[in-house]
């Protein structure tokens, strides 16, 4: 089974779910890699300092926001966490539906939801649901 991308939560009424979000399809392209001409050992890409040129550690690399041009803010993996937590860690079930009331468009990459430990029970229930009902769940 993949890794996960993402753990939290399913949540509809009193319901709530551990689950884990998976991707369902996978990228066929072919694994390319940058070679020297000369032995085809493989090249690597190096962390360069734009300004001054210099490899830089990883250690010293962080993220920023460019909020004017050429003034950054840097951010730490808890502003991330913060920045919405309820919509980092619930998927909340607004309504149920047919498969076809959901336009394509919104079909741009599939993925699926697995329980989470000591969430298979509880998971079963909308899948019993969605299996007589023949509906899909339709959330944020």
């Amino acid at each position: 089974m993949s890794r996960a991308l993402w753990k939290g939560a399913i949540s509809f009424g009193l319901i709530y779910v551990p689950v884990e979000l998976h991707t369902a399809s996978k990228d066929n392209a072919l694994p390319i890699r940058m070679l020297d001409s000369r032995d085809f050992a493989t090249v690597g890409y190096q962390r360069v300092n734009k300004r001054t040129g210099k490899v830089v550690d990883w250690s010293h690399i962080v993220k920023g926001y460019e909020y004017k041009k050429g003034d950054f803010v840097a951010l730490a993996d808890a502003d991330f966490k913060h920045a919405n937590v309820k919509a980092s860690e619930t998927i909340a079930i607004d309504t149920f539906c047919n498969v076809s009331g959901i336009p394509t468009m919104y079909y741009e990459k599939p993925y699926y939801l697995t329980p989470s430990k000591g969430g298979e029970k509880v998971y079963a229930l909308p899948r019993k649901v969605r299996e007589e009902t023949h509906k899909v769940a339709v959330a944020t």
